[in-house]
């Protein structure tokens, strides 16, 4: 299954910028659609602005949708999925908004603490604390 929509930012041009949930972002090209159907509607700016994301594709007011599948497909990503990272997965790193060492540290304290002596970790509290703000604020990122 393709990424769905997460945001949309309609712009002037019939493009439509959009987020997917794997973090890709790239427009798509609406202006072949102003001639067809139900999107003659789309020919007024101001109601072609008036896009949303829902359900995990893109709507407009008067119930028009663009197939989830075919705006994955059809658009033009600006860059590729962020790295994901999975908790104990050795190897694994994270990258957001100039975070890496951070989040490289805070992977090697997880691994730790997850595979810390009969189940405790092996650092002190203060440290688990740290660690536990730092992952919090480095997902807050992905």
């Amino acid at each position: 299954m393709n990424p769905r929509v997460k945001t949309v930012i309609p712009k002037d041009d019939y493009t439509l910028e959009i987020t997917f949930t794997n973090g890709e972002v790239g427009p798509f090209d609406c202006t072949h659609l102003l001639s067809f159907g139900v999107f003659t509607e789309f020919r007024d700016v101001a109601y072609f602005k008036q896009a949303r994301a829902q359900g995990g594709t893109v709507v407009w007011p008067h119930e028009q949708d663009i197939c989830p599948d075919t705006l994955y497909e059809d658009s033009k990503k600006l860059a590729p999925p962020p790295p994901r990272w999975e908790p104990g997965r050795v190897g694994t790193t994270i990258s957001a908004s100039g975070c890496d060492a951070t989040l490289a540290w805070a992977r090697i304290v997880c691994h730790t603490h997850v595979h810390g002596r009969r189940g405790h970790s092996a650092f002190p509290s203060t440290q688990r604390d740290f660690m536990k703000a730092t992952v919090a604020v480095a997902v807050a990122h992905l």
